[in-house]
């Protein structure tokens, strides 16, 4: 894998401030190849893929705790600060350091909903970076002034995550957070028992890889035991062997129209192409532009299609292996060094 060819403006010290989030461990692994020193700020525990990432690791739990670890660092550190939650920033900003806001779910587009912490945060952030193209959009729709440089970073694949896909166990991969049905209305997004049902329905063998057990989530395997398989959450090496055993993987919302599964790239779709599975996508009107963009999957408006375009799969895997090393961290990585440049160069508020 070559990588994106970049300027440094000396070797810079940054802080990633996270909770043990995969999209920092990733970013920081291709940094530190280009000779950053990253500190991993991570929230609460430490994981064995947190500890390969980062330079050096330490931990946080409260506001408190954070100030207690950032206040020893030099005032020229660059703070990279993964969302969610917001009120790392206000910590990292409060103590007078650089910081970038790599945003996550914004509550803004998930329920149009303005948080004061996430408000506060995108305000007080010195740069931002968007993993949605159109999330200035909705920034700017909620009348908020944030005029400062912005990056939009959709890839988060690095190529030491690749896989060679086998195919072997065929059917339908879902991974990412799961909520049963009975989950809060602002997560309703995240119960996929109508698609589950779907394409039960359809005699298709679907495999559920959750993010994280939460309560409840055993009710998918009463669905259908001979077509719907849940397994236990793995550390994200073990996700990505078990992704690449299959012919498909899903992007999709139960319900149609949502306006937050309509305005993100989820980054499920990112791993399903790191193991070079194409990509069936189910009301996501972001995600099937990127899949139709890249030529890399289906999308469908009813899931009645899925069976008839089924083995399709065959000539979209082709296509995935083809485009996944220009949607690399390491193709993309120039635009996070840049803004690290430019904001070194900044005069701290």
């Amino acid at each position: 894998m070559s990588y994106q060819s970049t300027e440094l403006g000396g070797i810079m010290n940054i802080v990633m401030i996270n909770a043990n989030h995969v999209r920092a461990q990733k970013i920081s692994t291709v940094l530190r190849y280009l000779g950053f020193s990253v500190l991993g700020l991570c929230y609460n525990s430490l994981t064995p893929e947190s500890k390969l990432a980062f330079t050096q690791t330490e931990l946080y739990a409260t506001p408190l705790s954070l100030a207690g670890v950032l206040s020893p660092l030099p005032r020229n550190t660059i703070v990279h600060v993964f969302h969610e939650p917001a009120w790392m920033v206000m910590v990292a900003k409060q103590l007078g350091f650089k910081v970038i806001m790599d945003v996550g779910d914004l509550e803004l587009v998930r329920t149009g909903q303005k948080e004061l912490e996430e408000v506060a945060a995108l305000q007080s952030a010195d740069s931002l970076i968007y993993n949605s193209d159109n999330y200035p959009q909705f920034v700017n729709e909620a009348g908020l002034e944030v005029t400062k440089d912005v990056v939009n970073l959709f890839p988060y694949n690095c190529s030491k995550d690749y896989k060679q896909p086998t195919f072997k166990q065929g059917g339908i991969a879902y991974g990412g957070k799961v909520h049963p049905p009975w989950a809060i209305d602002k997560v309703q997004y995240r119960n996929i028992e109508p698609i589950v049902e779907g394409i039960a329905k359809l005699k298709i063998p679907f495999h559920i890889y959750p993010s994280a057990m939460v309560p409840g989530i055993m009710h998918y395997k009463t669905i259908d035991p001979k077509y719907v398989f849940l397994y236990e959450t793995v550390p994200y090496e073990t996700l990505l062997l078990n992704l690449r055993r299959h012919h498909w993987g899903l992007i999709g919302c139960p319900i149609k129209n949502h306006r937050f599964m309509d305005n993100v790239v989820p980054q499920k779709l990112f791993d399903y192409i790191a193991v070079g599975l194409p990509i069936i996508v189910y009301n996501s009107k972001r995600a099937a532009e990127f899949v139709k963009k890249y030529d890399i999957g289906i999308v469908v408006d009813d899931l009645k299609e899925i069976k008839e375009r089924y083995d399709e799969w065959k000539i979209f895997a082709k296509n995935v292996i083809k485009v996944r090393d220009s949607l690399s961290i390491e193709q993309n990585i120039f635009k996070i060094t840049e803004l690290y440049n430019k904001l070194e160069l900044k005069e701290v508020a």
